[in-house]
């Protein structure tokens, strides 16, 4: 029973810390990987894993691809990051009930409003620091973009996709009011906040996510027209034109980006089997 209440613990305070002190989630993940190894046969983590061949077999690739790179020590680096995601979601999959798993969403809803808020405020008393690579300032006239907790408005950007999908799956499976007026809040704040981050990237993939749902779940197409039109218009009406098309081909961030895919597809052409191949 101390193991699985151990884990619970540690699991909320690394979602708290991720939040809300990034840094500091890498000390209570170090925890859970410690516990992990020292109570491995009783927490069963490889049973528990054989069981979902998909996510077992994509960690035997990545091992292999990363073995058969030059650089190998990188690649192997991002295969012990994509494990520990995975003993995270296996552990919470084994350990979770139902109720557990309400409680998780409860503490998401209320992380959601407090980090936007704390983004909110960094505008209002001025403490937004914005280094010259987060805007190209030949193109766009922007000032400031907001990050909260987090290190960059991108990064920020992709926690409130989440923070937002999240509420929004609430409002429609959740019948309790207190769930129903929490996830609101939630979407409403996190929203002004994904806006205020100017991120591209954030936007356009909250649509897209939104939109390919839809086609699962229809009820959820309303929300993915009221966001868009919401970003547009913003972007629109603020003037910074970040959703340009004339904008973007221009932009050294996409230009850059764009030699990096095609590098990259180029890549996967010539070792298709393992991606980078040896060396």
């Amino acid at each position: 029973m101390h193991i699985e209440k151990t884990i619970k613990i540690n699991i909320y305070l690394i979602l708290i810390s991720g939040a809300l002190i990034p840094v500091l989630s890498i000390f209570f993940v170090g925890i859970l990987i410690l516990f992990s190894v020292i109570y491995c046969q009783k927490i069963n983590f490889f049973i528990q894993l054989k069981e979902n061949r998909k996510l077992f077999f994509l960690i035997i690739i990545m091992i292999v691809t990363s073995l058969l790179s030059e650089l190998w020590y990188i690649s192997i680096f991002f295969t012990i990051l994509f494990v520990i995601k995975v003993l995270f979601s296996v552990l919470v999959s084994m350990y979770f009930s139902e109720k557990d798993i309400k409680n998780l969403i409860l503490v998401l809803l209320i992380l959601g409003i407090l980090v936007s808020v704390i983004g909110l405020l960094q505008i209002v008393i001025g403490s937004l620091e914005m280094p010259e690579s987060w805007v190209d300032a030949r193109i766009y006239k922007l000032n400031f973009r907001v990050y909260s907790t987090f290190y960059n408005p991108n990064i920020f950007a992709a926690f409130l996709n989440l923070i937002i999908i999240t509420g929004i799956i609430t409002r429609l499976n959740y019948k309790d009011n207190i769930f129903k007026f929490l996830s609101l809040i939630t979407i409403s704040v996190s929203v002004i906040s994904l806006m205020l981050t100017h991120s591209r990237g954030g936007w356009i993939s909250l649509s897209l996510a939104l939109l390919v749902a839809s086609f699962f779940e229809k009820r959820l197409f309303k929300y993915f027209f009221a966001l868009t039109v919401a970003l547009l218009s913003f972007d629109f009406l603020n003037g910074t034109h970040r959703l340009d098309p004339n904008n973007i081909i221009v932009d050294s961030s996409i230009n850059y980006r764009f030699e990096i895919w095609k590098t990259s597809l180029k890549i996967i052409l010539e070792n298709y089997i393992f991606g980078v191949g040896s060396g």
